[in-house]
């Protein structure tokens, strides 16, 4: 009697994995976008909850509170923030002081950042205890190899906040002119 034997030559193994690399290689490109948008959409969706807890606490405390961007240093600045914080200016300084309450401070992203761009280049919002905000602006997240994938959130001097929607079909969140967003 004849014995066969069955199994996988070294040819079909090779054959598999050059198949698995084409695949893979073909699939990274497509993989890391989807990873920026869903990276894009948290950002965004954080900052906007961030922005209704402040307001939130401005109209449950009968206080103004303030939201802002920090730098490395902690203090509140417009460019290049990874760290947002909610706190009470007390003595109305535009900065977070040792003596003031600090609500929240959240990471939006440890490897990409955000920009604020607020009414008198100021670099906070601030809500009234009337849920009002004092300044308008719009908080922008930035991904610097996927421009495209740049989200906007922004405050209304009613103190609502809203996010920015790619309003002609192209992929791109615009700014309230109709521009693509500009990191």
């Amino acid at each position: 009697m004849k014995s066969v034997q069955s199994g996988l030559t070294l040819f079909d193994i090779l054959i598999s994995v050059s198949i698995v690399a084409v695949t893979a290689s073909m699939s990274a490109p497509a993989m890391s976008d989807f990873l920026a948008k869903m990276r894009s959409s948290s950002a965004s969706s954080l900052i906007h909850r961030q922005l209704a807890v402040a307001r939130n606490l401005a109209v449950s405390r009968s206080q103004n509170i303030s939201i802002c961007g920090l730098d490395s240093d902690g203090a509140c600045t417009r460019e290049g923030f990874r760290e947002m914080a909610i706190f009470q200016d007390r003595n109305r300084n535009d900065a977070i002081d040792d003596d003031e309450p600090i609500f929240s401070r959240i990471t939006i992203s440890r490897s990409h950042y955000s920009v604020l761009r607020a009414s008198w280049r100021r670099p906070y919002i601030e809500f009234t205890h009337e849920g009002f905000a004092k300044q308008a602006g719009s908080f922008y997240y930035c991904e610097p190899h996927y421009r495209h994938h740049a989200r906007r959130v922004t405050v209304s001097m009613a103190g609502r906040t809203y996010t920015g929607r790619d309003t002609n079909g192209d992929g791109i969140v615009e700014m309230t002119n109709g521009e693509p967003i500009q990191c």
